[in-house]
């Protein structure tokens, strides 16, 4: 997979020098950028687009670490909350239990008993 990253990476690097090259053989006289009124730039057509191109990679890397940052953010949210909880089902699943309940399962059975013998005799 890495290989194959590496292979388009270079191919795309070549394929974009490719293209400066040939602008530059197709229009080898600079071009005037007006940035503002009474401010222009001479640069030649090459530079322009490998400008556009670097200013256009940082804009959409910053904008994926402010993403990455917001996502690592929630996620250590997330597992503090995680941690909450599972002391808390800890805390319950370790509670005693009271021995509130009576069985009257003896009883019961003797009763079932002494009745069947009623029945039989």
């Amino acid at each position: 997979m890495r290989l194959l990253k590496l292979i388009i990476i270079v191919f795309l690097i070549i394929a974009c020098g490719t293209l400066l090259y040939q602008n530059q053989v197709l229009n080898p006289l600079p071009i005037t950028i007006w940035l503002y009124p009474g401010y222009e730039v001479q640069l030649l057509l090459p530079i322009i687009l490998a400008l556009t191109l670097l200013i256009g990679a940082m804009v959409g890397f910053f904008m994926a670490i402010f993403q990455i940052l917001s996502d690592k953010k929630d996620t250590m949210s997330l597992r503090t909350k995680v941690k909450r909880l599972q002391v808390e089902l800890d805390s319950l699943r370790n509670q005693a239990i009271e021995d509130d309940i009576v069985l009257n399962d003896l009883s019961t059975a003797t009763k079932i008993e002494n009745k069947e013998d009623e029945i039989i005799d």
